[in-house]
Formats: C-alpha cells, sequence, structure tokens
C-alpha cells in the first residue's frame, strides 16, 4: 500500500481549465499506529515533564540549581515553566521542565 500523497503547490485556472502544479515530493499520510508519530504526539500536549519534591539550591539570572532525587542539576530558565516563581532554599516543590532537556540531562520521571 502506498503511504505517501502527492503535495499540490498551486492550482490556476486559465481559458476554463483547472492546472495543478505538483512538484516532485510527497507527504506520507498520518497513521495512528505509527510508533514514530508517538513521541512527536506526547511532547504537543504539553511538551513538559513535573519534577515533584525538588529543592531549590541556587537560582542565577539564565539557570536553576535543583535536587532532584539525590542529584544536582543545572536547568536553563527557558527550558522551565514559570521559572520566576522559584526562590533559593525552597524545599518539596515541583518544577515543570521541557521533555527535551529533562532528556538531554538524563532525567527520568516516575509516571
Amino acid at each position: 500500500m502506498d503511504d505517501t500523497v502527492p503535495l499540490l503547490i498551486s492550482v490556476a485556472c486559465c481559458a476554463g481549465f483547472t492546472v495543478g502544479l505538483y512538484c516532485g515530493y510527497q507527504l506520507r499520510k498520518y497513521d495512528e499506529s505509527d510508533e514514530r508519530n508517538e513521541r512527536a504526539r506526547a511532547m504537543s500536549y504539553s511538551g513538559y515533564v513535573h519534577l515533584e519534591e525538588c529543592k531549590i539550591l541556587r537560582t542565577r539570572e539564565k539557570a536553576i540549581q535543583i535536587l532532584y532525587q539525590g542529584e544536582r542539576h543545572w536547568i536553563p530558565r527557558s527550558q522551565m515553566a514559570d521559572d520566576d516563581q522559584y526562590e533559593e532554599g525552597q524545599d518539596g516543590v515541583t518544577v515543570s521542565i521541557s521533555e527535551w532537556i529533562a532528556s538531554e540531562k538524563g532525567i527520568e520521571v516516575d509516571e
């Protein structure tokens, strides 16, 4: 079964005839059972993971250091939700970080 469709770039009407201009590329049809789309769909819902019971160790202009499950991690503020709500010394807080930075830092979250 062919799972691609031609991509229509433009349609023009000339002297009563409709002319379509196609390019050589094809789009792949979306298949819900396709495992390659699983991660993309999961990220599109929120894009964040929630780290519970964190301690805020240090805050800097561009990053915050947290203690999560006994490990210290510097998290860029650009990869956090509501990064301005944290203060040094806070304990037992939930920190929401992007799935990407969690993966980059090797942070595993219990679901």
